[in-house]
């Protein structure tokens, strides 16, 4: 079980590192991309790359209709050609004003944190 402030720090610590990314800035956002960075940058950025993807894993779980790297690409991306940052933060923002929320472990996470964490579990499992 993860502490509230731990799982905060770690959803900020998403957030801030996918802001400032030097790779976010130099291409345009594409669903590849989301997954180059989060398999290149996104386990160390972030922060605890184990307790996202068990997160991941969980909300998996839960949403079994959720379990394509696709799927949860599209989701988080979409079709638009915006950079990364502005895309997700968009979306989270999204997700709290309309109550789009996933209930992980105990914990309320904005569908998007959640489709991060699970993309992270994911992506994990085609690196082994």
């Amino acid at each position: 079980m993860i502490g509230r402030r731990d799982c905060l720090r770690i959803m900020n610590g998403a957030i801030i590192a996918i802001a400032f990314s030097p790779y976010d800035r130099q291409r345009p956002s594409l669903q590849a991309d989301l997954e180059h960075w989060l398999r290149s940058f996104g386990a160390h950025a972030i922060g605890d790359g184990a307790v996202l993807r068990r997160l991941g894993a969980v909300y998996i779980t839960l949403h079994p209709e959720e379990r394509d790297m696709t799927h949860l690409q599209r989701s988080l991306l979409g079709a638009r050609a915006l950079p990364q940052m502005s895309i997700l933060l968009e979306r989270v923002a999204r997700d709290w004003r309309t109550h789009d929320v996933a209930s992980i472990d105990g914990w309320l996470l904005a569908r998007t944190e959640a489709r991060v964490c699970a993309l992270l579990h994911l992506i994990q499992g085609t690196a082994a």
